[in-house]
């Protein structure tokens, strides 16, 4: 038990952070270790459209793939296929 306690409070001394403490202080605490504030670097709404992007991006990639296996290279299905993936 003495080697856990330890380790806490070298992370939190080190780190910033709190093992104990919620998951949503402590995320947001280790960020700011790594980056400083982090929401004065990249607005959040920037960080969500950037990742909204990033998937609709990658589903449309694996719907591509996937339309190359099963049907070969046909471009009418590749293109029936992206939407179909893409809206649920």
């Amino acid at each position: 038990m003495k080697g856990f306690v330890e380790e806490t409070i070298w992370a939190k001394k080190t780190l910033g952070i709190s093992i104990l403490s919620d998951a949503g202080s402590t995320t947001t605490t280790f960020i700011n270790y790594l980056v400083g504030n982090f929401t004065k670097v990249v607005p959040m709404t920037v960080l969500q459209a950037t990742i909204g992007i990033y998937t609709v991006e990658v589903v449309a990639l694996f719907a591509m793939l996937l339309s190359e296996i099963e049907n070969g290279f046909d471009k009418t299905a590749r293109d029936w296929e992206i939407p179909q993936n893409t809206t649920g």
